[in-house]
């Protein structure tokens, strides 16, 4: 007798993307979580046509998460595009009571998807009259849903910021001009680098907003100008090779188009920088490199938040609404009718076609305008930006301002800019700086780099920032001005003053973490108040200094790897740390893999935040975290041993070692898990052929599933990892808790310790933490900009008597789907736990419960 608990499927069509796996992965065992049965289909909608499918089991879906394109294939389906063929693939979900199907691919899968659901009543009504089905079996599907999620490494669908792969495919793409660069540095040549994208210049854009690029071509916005493209494009590099710049970058998507929506290829490029400069270019096509590899945590993230929830709105659907896409919007899952995203995925190509460039960027993600419009204003050239002979020299500004510059002015002329780093390195600092130093310069200011922190201002350690200094940062980890932990006391601020007013720095810009956060929110809400109980009545400064204090504008881009600062989302370094923390846990699995009976705790950094652990915990696929908001527990720690011991006791059973040897044993690689090692062996035709019928108790399966065998090999042997954060407990230390697993295992299993350290603040940052300080300083010079401009404008030079031209302590903050510039003071009294340096109320906290969820391999008769 048939079950009747709820049947989905799920399905990867059209290319493959990194992360797709991720997705499989959690909707599986989500599915199982929401007492449904999950099947897989083989070979995208082929699959459901030649009826390859079969239940997969929680076991099956182990290593997944590391492991790049989709395991359970994708392939183009002529066949699906016909009546004919989606009768048949109907016809073979209904026999195995298929209720409902989760489509994981780009807009023309998710379109068939959403034509085969609008069917759906007319094919069971012809199935019904032909006698291919049953009454009993119609009234089982009857109610059919169709989820979308979006796997394209284009990035091309609207309605959603980012689809699954598009990260990891910028990984590769800069991983690859980065190595580029390189070589055209020590040749002085210029490369052209293609990357895919037909009908979006998304990966284009980003690619070349991450690597510094030179020009940019994307079919959304071609060159406009009365002048042949070619021309203005040479003229361009022209001035930059007559300026001094060794390399020139450029960087095309594969559809790039001229004006006339005439198709522009690199070969083109070539020629036109050949004839008319007379280099001799090289071309790079990146081909498919960018589809492949291992998924960067990005990907891994979002495949694995978009599966749950696609299983959660599937647990509550309602059949009266539109087929659903599942996408995001900065932090957060979004639900939209999946219709409305495929029509205006396609409006773009359609306003493209027509020339209607405007309309195809409205179209796109409001975000893809303002990074255009950030490229635009970055890559402006002009000469006196590039500096004289004393670039790159330790300077005293007070011996090299020029004399002519009118100070503490905007409209009379350039406004001084200050930018220092202060905290813990994180990546993309120096990004951040490069990106508002040049922001600042096509402006016509200047920017200043302030060298080691706040004790370096005191002393003066100041320098004119030139294009030159900047201009090759894009790669660069660490923090080329230094920094350190300095904070701004009673005892300093007079010296701090002293110094700004004597650099005339009319702003500042400070990138850091919380300490930046802090001593922004001191030095203009707290010390520049002449009566503040931090003086305890003795206020060493001047009417005049804390007038001119007050006035300053100070803006923070919020930079730790540890994303503790209270008031944004998201904080650059903090993408760059976690992919090398899940990168350690892939190569950690693998010695514990390699071992069999292994148990690996992992430190991260992080202090009293657990954003670190908890999402790479998520997206490695860990066993359990131990995170500061929750501490440790000698409970907890012991249902973790009973835990293990139940695992590894299972390993041993020797029902488990049958089901082993009837499989013909593992194919293990020295790279890991590989698709190769995971995917069935199939025919030449028909459905995947079974390695030998695997026991269904081996894998605990529930009694009510389908009978029949399993095509997956079974992960008996994968390692496994805990991590915790270096301060969430003084007393269960990462070494104590790996040396109390050991003894507890009662030789069950090993445990080993392993403290990451500083290698997470280290490397070149991510292309995610690149853009995102694109992002943040681009916001950062214009509310600098701007309040320059209101205060002068209202009450004169900074040195002005009036006192009423207050400027206050701001940061640039992400929150949900938005980008702005906030306050500090109404952050720091109502949304900071001052004591531990964190928020009080962390966006991220409720991803914890997933872990033991997503992740627990004897699953079944755990509460």
């Amino acid at each position: 007798m048939r079950d009747h608990k709820k049947r989905v499927a799920v399905v990867t069509s059209g290319g493959d993307s990194q992360g797709m796996n991720a997705a499989v992965r959690a909707v599986v065992r989500y599915a199982y979580i929401n007492d449904m049965i999950p099947y897989v289909v083989y070979d995208g909608y082929q699959g459901l046509v030649d009826n390859h499918m079969e239940v997969l089991e929680w076991g099956h879906v182990q290593g997944l998460l590391a492991v790049g394109g989709t395991v359970i294939g994708t392939a183009r389906c002529a066949a699906f595009r016909t009546r004919d063929g989606r009768r048949k693939a109907a016809r073979n979900l209904v026999s195995e009571g298929i209720e409902a199907l989760v489509v994981i691919g780009g807009d023309g899968s998710l379109t068939g998807a959403d034509l085969f659901r609008s069917e759906w009543p007319s094919l069971l009504k012809e199935l019904l009259q032909a006698g291919e089905i049953n009454e009993n079996q119609a009234a089982r599907v009857k109610e059919f849903a169709i989820i979308g999620l979006v796997g394209s490494i284009d990035n091309d669908m609207c309605m959603t910021d980012l689809t699954i792969g598009a990260a990891s495919a910028l990984e590769r793409i800069c991983g690859a001009v980065d190595c580029i660069e390189s070589t055209a540095l020590s040749h002085g040549r210029a490369f052209i680098i293609e990357v895919m994208g037909r009908h979006c210049g998304w990966l284009a854009l980003q690619a070349a907003i991450a690597t510094g690029a030179d020009w940019l071509f994307v079919p959304e916005r071609p060159t406009m100008d009365d002048t042949p493209w070619d021309d203005v494009m040479v003229a361009h590099l022209k001035k930059l090779r007559d300026l001094g710049q060794r390399r020139l970058l450029i960087i095309m998507c594969e559809g790039a188009i001229d004006k006339n929506c005439n198709p522009i290829t690199a070969a083109q490029v070539k020629t036109a920088m050949k004839e008319k400069l007379g280099l001799d270019p090289r071309i790079t096509n990146l081909g498919h490199v960018q589809r492949g590899g291992t998924p960067c945590f990005m990907d891994r993230y979002i495949g694995t938040i978009q599966g749950i929830k696609a299983i959660e709105v599937l647990s509550r659907w309602d059949p009266s609404h539109q087929s659903p896409v599942i996408g995001m919007s900065n932090n957060q899952v979004t639900v939209a009718p999946l219709v409305e995203a495929v029509a205006l995925t396609k409006q773009v190509s359609e306003a493209i076609d027509v020339k209607n460039f405007r309309r195809a960027m409205e179209l796109r993600d409001p975000d893809f305008a303002r990074s255009y419009d950030a490229y635009m204003a970055m890559t402006k050239q002009t000469e006196h930006l590039y500096s004289s002979s004393s670039a790159r020299m330790y300077k005293k500004v007070h011996r090299d301002i020029p004399p002519q510059i009118t100070k503490g002015t905007v409209s009379g002329g350039r406004m001084r800019v200050g930018i220092m780093h202060i905290g813990a390195p994180a990546g993309a600092m120096n990004m951040a700086t490069r990106v508002a130093a040049l922001l600042i310069m096509n402006r016509g200011h200047e920017p200043y780099a302030i060298h080691n922190g706040w004790d370096g201002l005191e002393q003066l350690e100041v320098r004119r920032l030139w294009r030159s200094d900047v201009w090759n940062w894009t790669a660069l980890g660490g923090s080329e001005l230094g920094l350190n932990r300095t904070k701004v006391t009673p005892k300093n601020v007079q010296d701090i003053i002293r110094a700004l007013r004597h650099l005339q720095l009319d702003s500042m810009i400070i990138i850091g973490g919380f300490e930046a956060f802090l001593s922004a929110y001191q030095l203009k809400y707290q010390l520049s108040d002449k009566a503040s109980k931090l003086y305890g009545g003795n206020c060493p400064c001047s009417d005049a200094d804390l007038e001119y204090l007050r006035r300053m504008p100070v803006v923070v881009i919020p930079a730790t790897i540890s994303n503790n600062v209270p008031g944004t989302e998201n904080s650059l370094g903090s993408d760059t740390a976690l992919n090398v923390i899940v990168d350690a846990c892939d190569k950690i699995k693998q010695s514990a893999r390699a071992s069999r009976d292994r148990v690996f705790v992992m430190e991260t950094q992080g202090a009293k935040c657990g954003y670190l652990a908890t999402l790479a915990g998520l997206a490695a696929g860990a066993t359990n975290v131990y995170i500061p908001e929750e501490g440790i527990t000698l409970k907890g720690l012991q249902n973790d041993v009973k835990h293990l011991r139940r695992v590894y006791h299972q390993k041993y059973s020797k029902q488990r070692k049958q089901s082993f040897l009837a499989t013909g044993g593992l194919q293990q690689t020295g790279g890991g898990a590989t698709a190769g090692n995971i995917m069935p062996r199939r025919s030449e035709s028909g459905p995947p052929t079974s390695p030998g019928k695997l026991r269904a108790d081996s894998f605990h399966l529930h009694d009510d599933l389908p009978s029949g065998t399993n095509h997956f090999k079974p992960r008996i042997s994968e390692g496994r990892v805990i991590l915790r954060t270096d301060r969430a407990s003084e007393l269960y230390t990462t070494e104590m808790i790996a040396n109390m697993l050991k003894e507890e295992g009662q030789g069950l299993f090993d445990s080993r310790s392993l403290v990451l350290g500083h290698l997470q603040q280290g490397g070149s940052p991510s292309p995610l933490d690149r853009i995102t300080a694109t992002k943040f300083a681009v916001a950062a010079v214009d509310h600098v900009e701007f309040e320059q401009q209101r205060v002068f404008n209202s009450h004169g030079p900074m040195d002005g008597p009036d006192p009423s031209g207050f400027s206050k302590a701001c940061m640039v903050a992400v929150q949900g789907s938005s980008m702005s510039v906030r306050d500090i003071q109404p952050i720091m009294e109502h949304e900071t736990d001052v004591p531990n340096r964190v928020a009080k109320k962390p966006w991220w906290i409720g991803f914890r419960e997933l872990i033991p969820l997503m992740a627990r391999y004897t699953y079944f008769g755990d509460n």
